[in-house]
C-alpha cells in the first residue's frame, strides 16, 4: 500500500526520487488517488501529511542523487513499473 509523505527535508526522507515528464524515462508512473484504500499498489499513491500513516517518505531532488525516476499520469491504466527496480513492492 502506497501511503506516502513527501518530505522537504533530505534526511527525513527513506527515497530520493526526480520527477520526468517523459513516461519512457521512468522507472515507475505513477497515478494519485483520492483515498487511502485505492492506494493499494506502488503506482497508486495516496498523499498523506501524517507521518504515522505513511508507508514512505519521499523527497524529490536532482537525479543525481536519485534512487527513484517518477512520472505522474493521469490516467490508472498508464501507472506501474517501466524498469523491474529493486524498489518494486517497498513504496
Amino acid at each position: 500500500m502506497a501511503k506516502v509523505l513527501q518530505t522537504f527535508n533530505i534526511s527525513e526522507a527513506n527515497i530520493i526520487a526526480t520527477i520526468t515528464q517523459e513516461k519512457g524515462k521512468a522507472d515507475l508512473c505513477v497515478f494519485i488517488v483520492s483515498s487511502p484504500g485505492m492506494a493499494w499498489s506502488d503506482e497508486r499513491w495516496y498523499l498523506t501529511d501524517n507521518e504515522a500513516d505513511a508507508s514512505s517518505t519521499i523527497y524529490f531532488g536532482q537525479s543525481g542523487r536519485s534512487a527513484l525516476k517518477v512520472c505522474f499520469v493521469k490516467n490508472p491504466a498508464d501507472a506501474g513499473w517501466q524498469t523491474n527496480h529493486k524498489l518494486k513492492g517497498k513504496i
